[in-house]
Order: C-alpha cells, then sequence, then structure tokens
C-alpha cells in the first residue's frame, strides 16, 4: 500500500509496503522500488515529486494520479487479463449501458454514467479490501476491450464467485470459456480456494453453457440480491 504524508502539492514523504523515503524541501533524490523509479525535486518550501512507480504512477497528471492501484496482469491464448485504470471507464460505460448485457445481471436494467462509475469504483475497491476482483479482459490482438472476467465475494454474498461479463461484439467467440478455465485453476493453485461458484440468472442460459464448460454443477436456486438465481459451484480436485 502507498502511505503519503502531506497533500499532492506538498508531500514530506511516501513509502510502498517495505519502508518509508523521506525527502527535504530543495533536495532531489531517485530510489529504485520494486522495479520502478520514484523521482523528487524540490519546489521551495513544498516538495513535488514527478516519475513512476512500476510505471502507474505520475501525481502531475491528474488522470494518472487516480490510477494508482497497483497493475495485476495475466494473459491467455487470446486475452490480457488486467486490472481497472481510469481511462477504461468508457468501455465500462458501454458495458454497463447496453440492455441486453445487463438484463441478466443485478438490477436488470442499463446503467447511468454516475450508476457505471460507482459500479467500477466496487470493483476496484474490491481489489483494495479483498486483494482479488475482476479484470478487465482485452484481446491481445486488437487490445480491444471484451469485457471482465474476475473474482467478487462481497458481503452478503452466497460465497467466492468467478463470473464473467462479455461485449456483445465479443460474444460467441469462446472468451468468457478461456477466461474463465484459466482463472477458475488460478483460484485452485494460487489463491488455494477448495470451492468456487457462479451466481447466474436462470435466463442467461450462456452462462450456464459457460459454467457447465468449466466443470460446474448446478448446486442450488436461491434468490440473490432479490432476484432469483442458479448457483453452479465445482471443487477444487482431489479435495
Amino acid at each position: 500500500m502507498l502511505v503519503i504524508y502531506g497533500s499532492k502539492a506538498g508531500i514530506s514523504s511516501l513509502g510502498w509496503d517495505i519502508g518509508t523515503f523521506n525527502t527535504n524541501a530543495g533536495s532531489c533524490k531517485q530510489t529504485k522500488l520494486f522495479g520502478g523509479e520514484l523521482s523528487y525535486r524540490g519546489l521551495g518550501h513544498a516538495t513535488k515529486w514527478t516519475g513512476s512507480l512500476n510505471g502507474i504512477f505520475s501525481p502531475d497528471d491528474d488522470d494518472q494520479w487516480a490510477e494508482g492501484v497497483k497493475e495485476v496482469r495475466l494473459e491467455t491464448e487470446r486475452l490480457v487479463l488486467r486490472t481497472y485504470r481510469l481511462a477504461d471507464f468508457e468501455d465500462h460505460f458501454r458495458l454497463c449501458a447496453d440492455p441486453d448485457v445487463m438484463r441478466y445481471l443485478i438490477g436488470g436494467k442499463p446503467m447511468s454514467r454516475l450508476e457505471a462509475w460507482r459500479h467500477m469504483a466496487f470493483l476496484v475497491g474490491h481489489w483494495e479490501l479483498l486483494g482479488y476482483g475482476y479484470f478487465v479482459a482485452e484481446e491481445k490482438a486488437t487490445g480491444r476491450f471484451v469485457g471482465r472476467i474476475g473474482f467478487t465475494n462481497p458481503e452478503g454474498w452466497p460465497g467466492f464467485e468467478i463470473g464473467w461479463t462479455i461485449g456483445p461484439e465479443f460474444q460467441g467467440r469462446g472468451f468468457a470459456t478461456e477466461g474463465g478455465r484459466f482463472l477458475l485453476q488460478y483460484a485452485f493453485n494460487e489463491m488455494d480456494r477448495d470451492h468456487v461458484i457462479s451466481v447466474i440468472n436462470p435466463e442467461n442460459k450462456p452462462s450456464i453453457r459457460v459454467a457447465e464448460r468449466l466443470g460446474e454443477k448446478l448446486e442450488r436456486k436461491p434468490e440473490v440480491a432479490g432476484m432469483p438465481a442458479l448457483i453452479y459451484g465445482v471443487d477444487r480436485p482431489g479435495s
């Protein structure tokens, strides 16, 4: 976690996981940290910093200042799976505003820009609080935003879930199955999960087929967030 003491315009010290690095007004300093470079320059009685930490920090730019979440990046044959960035909002909003995409999700209707922003903040916050969450799925060949695939388990949820939401132009091409299969093994082997579920709208036949391809079986039929749902699940092999 990045720890910052002082304001954006006058930072006196900051640290990343292993310690705190201090600066003095008027001094210049460079520090290598987790493969990134952090540069300081003195500005009278205040100290301002520029440069990057793992290539994602540059507080002189407001947009990049807001992107100060350490990126996690994984790859499958056709997909790049990475954590959300501020620059993803327009793609995220288009996905959330599509009635055909949203009809099977919680709420069942398209989101406004404000609602989509709050939802993206929820996805980013899930990573901050629990250490895992949904990834942006990009088509490796083109860099285009395919959708989101990943994990969720907020307060009140029926369990540790793997889920997927794919944009209309990319549906039917096996991206949900490819990303889901990869992340399911990641959950078992890297996250030490014994059981993974998927919460699916009973009318969402394509998602049911994806769950079945991943080896998930129907476990129960509860209500989730006030909507009927099917809970599919799978145990870690050998557990």
